[in-house]
């Protein structure tokens, strides 16, 4: 997975998804919390409270430093994250990914 996010992060670019999330009192960069999302999914979590316990868990991890997360993301943040970023945006990165993997 590292590997692979070393390899891709420039095609990913989490950094350039809109951010609609009110900049008061954000402790996340929304980039690193979709890249936290992303792990998340590839180790199969399968709820955001064990995305969560994941964080935590790899929280001291070269992976997870490398992607913005030092701590334990709570599940809430993930959450409320995800509920309001725009699909389409997510969906634009998807189609440029699959693009270059070809």
């Amino acid at each position: 997975m590292q590997t692979y996010l070393q390899q891709r992060e420039a095609a990913l670019r989490f950094k350039q998804v809109a951010d609609p999330r009110d900049p008061r009192g954000q402790r996340w960069s929304l980039g690193a919390l979709l890249s936290s999302a992303l792990v998340s999914l590839v180790l199969l979590a399968p709820s955001l409270r064990r995305a969560e316990q994941l964080s935590e868990d790899l929280a001291g991890s070269r992976l997870l430093r490398r992607l913005g997360i030092r701590r334990r993301v709570p599940d809430s943040t993930f959450g409320d994250a995800l509920a309001i970023v725009a699909p389409q945006a997510l969906l634009e990165l998807a189609r440029r990914q699959l693009k270059r993997d070809r």
